[in-house]
């Protein structure tokens, strides 16, 4: 998918294989069925279906407004209190129109999750 002429190159497409987020010894997110976001030069970013991810893990933080839509974001549930953890992932429930097929899908901080494949 094509982005406008304002902003990178967006293309989504099936990241094909078997994935997997972890942080520490907790499996967040398990599936085959994950997609990719390629934007312009940035590495790509993998997302994963809403019904492989285990929810329960993680608790919503508050929104803030961002361009590729309004996005939620995630912290571990465990991660609650006083000083809350740190923002491990994000979802767009309604993405602009070239995102639409990530509604539903959540994506996970490379830099705070481990994301494996095979």
């Amino acid at each position: 998918m094509a982005g406008s002429s304002d902003s990178p190159q967006l293309h989504i497409r099936p990241a094909g294989g078997h994935h997997q987020a972890r942080r520490g010894g907790l499996l967040l997110a398990d599936s085959a069925r994950v997609l990719e976001l390629c934007e312009g030069d940035r590495p790509p970013v993998l997302y994963f279906p809403r019904e492989d991810v285990a929810m329960a893990l993680l608790t919503p933080r508050p929104p803030v407004r961002a361009a590729k839509g309004d996005p939620c974001f995630y912290a571990l549930a465990a991660d609650t209190g006083p000083k809350p953890g740190p923002i491990l992932a994000w979802s767009h429930e309604a993405p602009r129109a070239t995102l639409r097929a990530l509604a539903g899908y959540l994506a996970f901080d490379p830099d705070l999750v481990s994301l494996s494949s095979d």
